[in-house]
């Protein structure tokens, strides 16, 4: 329940088109036909932490329940990645008490970075916050350089649509529309493709910014979206 492979990069990954996921708060498996529920402990993400099995079959008859070994969770190849979810984890954690804590939100990220630089959710975020906080140029930079990175394609068009609107909020009207033409074609290029396409709704933003730019009144409207796997939430 906690595999970090993702299933378009073929790559472990701490966040992304997995198995395990980063919000999973509750994670259980079951073999129906043996009566047998293995349960996780720990904190999130639920699906990392040690699966506990229960005989309910024997709980329910009322008979002695067989002892159940404990099994562990996912074994990771890359063992900072595991620690830059943890940091990731205690930014977004920061995130949902107060989502204006930007400093003690952006100290998680650096470290989950740091840690894992190529895990392109990390820097697409750390360039949402700095969106927000009128720090356009940085953004945009950061986004470029994320687009290198292992993912999927819509992350990467999602890379590609805020770094049109942070170059719409510096004026680069040209340069944003040929970032968000950019996304358009990654999504006509795979069309419903369910694991190369783009998300239709990611798709429809960048029309949208193509037709008219992208304002600083409107950046307060988009929440900072902590899962963004599918390219958009």
């Amino acid at each position: 329940m906690g595999d970090r492979i993702d299933m378009v990069t073929r790559t472990e990954r701490a966040t992304g088109i997995t198995v395990g996921a980063a919000n999973n708060v509750t994670s259980a498996v079951f073999i129906p036909e043996d009566g047998i529920v293995w349960i996780s402990s720990g904190v999130e993400p639920a699906c990392d932490g040690r699966y506990h099995g229960l005989d309910v079959r024997a709980e329910l008859a009322g008979t002695p329940a067989r002892r159940l070994p404990v099994l562990s969770g996912y074994v990771w190849k890359e063992n900072s990645k595991q620690k830059g979810l943890r940091h990731f984890m205690k930014a977004y954690a920061a995130h949902e008490e107060d989502p204006f804590d930007t400093k003690k939100i952006m100290a998680h990220l650096d470290a989950a970075i740091a840690l894992d630089p190529k895990e392109t959710i990390y820097l697409r975020l750390r360039a949402s916050l700095l969106l927000h906080a009128g720090a356009y140029k940085e953004a945009v930079v950061l986004l470029e350089k994320s687009l290198d990175r292992p993912q999927s394609n819509s992350e990467r068009a999602h890379a590609l649509l805020l770094a049109g609107q942070g170059l719409d909020l510096m004026g680069e009207r040209d340069k944003a529309i040929a970032r968000y033409r950019m996304a358009e074609a990654l999504h006509a290029a795979h069309g419903p493709d369910i694991l190369k396409g783009v998300n239709r709704m990611l798709a429809g933003f960048c029309n949208k910014y193509i037709e008219k730019p992208f304002t600083a009144k409107q950046i307060a409207d988009i929440p900072v979206a902590f899962n963004s796997e599918s390219g958009i939430e």
